[in-house]
């Protein structure tokens, strides 16, 4: 039987939580390559992991950022994570082609790793804001 669950609690709009959300997104983005940028300067990392450090700020982004639009919103938690991710994407087009001109390479990798993001968020257990498994049940 299917219940109709009412939202609890200051939840905000849609279109402010996917916003924000991807605010968030930009915003880790930046750090991360802050991040990377320090860390080739300083010699840690090279230029051969630099791949890699943009695939993980790109899913640590879209995870961040969905996660705090399904907060914010409580509710539709597939379509508010899946948008963000969207809107994010568009906002990584956007920045290209201002700022570099048009020069799209790796697009199709990127959009594999914003859609890994905001689908760990869509499928993990969230509840309040927090991560929580599934409670075992004891029967008698």
């Amino acid at each position: 039987m299917y219940a109709i669950k009412k939202v609890k609690g200051a939840a905000l709009g849609v279109p402010v939580g996917l916003a924000i959300g991807v605010i968030v997104c930009l915003l880790v983005t930046l750090a991360g390559a802050a991040l990377t940028a320090w860390l080739m300067t300083s010699e840690t990392i090279g230029e051969e992991g630099l791949g890699y450090a943009v695939m993980m700020i790109l899913v640590l982004a879209s995870c961040i950022g969905a996660l705090t639009a399904v907060c914010l919103t409580k509710r539709m938690r597939l379509q508010v994570s899946m948008l963000t991710g969207g809107v994010y994407y568009l906002a990584l087009l956007a920045i290209t082609a201002l700022l570099f001109g048009g020069q799209y390479q790796g697009m199709g990798v990127c959009a594999i790793m914003i859609l890994i993001g905001c689908a760990l968020v869509a499928f993990l257990p969230v509840k309040n804001g927090r991560l929580r498994p599934g409670r075992k049940k004891a029967y008698r």
